[in-house]
């Protein structure tokens, strides 16, 4: 392999020296463990496999700035071991989320492995998206996001809607409120106990700043899985026209899409929800995804029959 043959590993692109060492032979006194890593762990990107030899090339070979073959070493196994706990916290909070039946579907079809996760930034597009979750900005910063579905709350304590915030009751404004059955709504949200936020970056200064954000919901008779399936078939759907290339918000070493006009169909097989929809540049992963609530009327217009009819068949 040349010195301008390049390996992609997560969102950077890390150029290979001419001489490969094997990490097995780079201490006589120990030997590199015979198993499997997952090199994803590095950047939250699409998982694959590799052998320990493949893991030496790149803990060795691939000469990382002034980064020692040990802590190279440590550092992946580090993000191994955090990846490993962010997905069984997922697995724990869908198995809540969803029945036996639907969970088992959601796993056999790979649903649940299109949303992406980051161990550096402890960001989880799936659960960000349903339940709310707390992820730490490239400043330090501890940001309470998401929370797009009502009823995926952990914790009504901590995550709910709040129906008692100023606005929502006012009289100018709480027709930005109205929910319409089987529609998106807007709503002002609590997070992990605290105002839900959004890291906003000032592109003059390049200062991150935590600023109050509203919610735009899901319908409120959706669960988790009809979430999940409108939301993978907006991004699978979308017209790639639409697609804006931006830097990663929480970390800034990645580049996301943002795609505002992504849509999915609602249950009377017509009309459109608008989605607006943000994926790892790299692996096409959903690190957000949420309805674009905004409009205060109602878009199906379903008789009390029809509505009867997709509540309890």
């Amino acid at each position: 392999m040349s010195s301008t043959e390049e390996l992609t590993i997560g969102q950077g692109i890390v150029p290979f020296p001419e001489k490969i060492i094997d990490l097995t032979k780079a201490d006589s006194g120990s030997t590199a463990p015979d198993r499997i890593f997952d090199l994803n762990a590095l950047s939250g990107d699409q998982r694959f496999s590799a052998t320990s030899d493949n893991l030496s090339r790149l803990a060795v070979g691939v000469e990382l700035g002034t980064v020692g073959i040990q802590d190279e070493w440590d550092q992946l196994l580090d993000q191994q071991s955090r990846m490993a706990e962010l997905q069984a916290r997922r697995e724990a909070v869908m198995h809540n989320l969803l029945i036996p039946s639907d969970f088992l579907f959601a796993e056999r079809a790979g649903l649940m492995n299109q949303f992406y996760i980051d161990p550096v930034t402890g960001e989880d597009g799936l659960l960000h998206m349903l339940s709310g979750s707390e992820a730490t900005g490239p400043d330090g910063s501890i940001v309470y996001g998401g929370y797009h579905l009502e009823s995926a709350s952990q914790d009504s304590n901590l995550t709910r809607v709040d129906i008692n915030h100023p606005e929502v009751n006012s009289r100018k404004h709480r027709n930005r409120f109205v929910r319409f059955p089987f529609e998106p709504y807007q709503a002002h949200t609590i997070v992990g106990g605290y105002e839900k936020s959004t890291l906003h970056l000032d592109l003059n200064t390049g200062e991150y700043s935590v600023v109050p954000s509203k919610s735009q919901m899901f319908p409120e008779q959706y669960d988790a899985l009809a979430v999940m399936q409108s939301v993978i078939q907006a991004r699978d759907n979308r017209n790639r026209f639409n697609d804006k290339i931006v830097p990663g918000t929480m970390n800034p070493n990645t580049y996301s899409i943002v795609n505002d006009e992504a849509t999915t169909i609602m249950l009377d097989g017509k009309t459109p929800m608008k989605i607006r929809i943000i994926l790892n540049a790299s692996t096409q992963k959903i690190i957000a995804a949420y309805p674009l609530a905004s409009r205060v009327i109602e878009m199906m217009k379903l008789t009390p029959e029809e509505v009867r009819y997709h509540l309890y068949g």
